[in-house]
């Protein structure tokens, strides 16, 4: 009877660790996902930066490095490898539309401000 309460506490310590990891998780890629937005807007306007392409690839880059910190470091979700080598065309598929959207993006703001990028973002679903 010990062992269970032993069990259950460790299951509610392991919770509770997951929530944390998850805060700081998601705490770090709201500041860092706001940090790139104002760096893509300062490299492409006052820098006068004209490799938009670059810059989506290093976003990109920092995203699979990100996710796969709290995949494989935090253990915040499962790696389920079987599904994704089952889901591969619908994996590509949304890689590339995620890619021309970040693309369009980025060049987006060589032409409007960050408020109203942010404004229209905000009303997508």
């Amino acid at each position: 009877d010990d062992d269970d309460d032993d069990d259950d506490d460790d299951d509610e310590i392991d919770a509770a660790t997951r929530r944390r990891r998850g805060a700081l998780a998601f705490a770090a890629f709201l500041a860092l996902n706001v940090s790139l937005f104002l760096g893509n807007k300062a490299l492409l306007t006052r820098l006068d930066f004209r490799y938009p392409l670059f810059v989506i690839v290093l976003g990109n880059c920092a995203t699979f490095v990100g996710a796969a910190v709290c995949v494989f470091g935090l253990h915040l979700a499962p790696a389920q490898l079987g599904e994704l080598y089952r889901q591969w065309p619908l994996v590509l598929a949304f890689a590339v539309v995620h890619g021309i959207d970040t693309g369009l993006t980025n060049l987006s703001l060589l032409f409007i401000s960050i408020e109203l990028n942010q404004v229209i973002k905000a009303t997508m679903p």
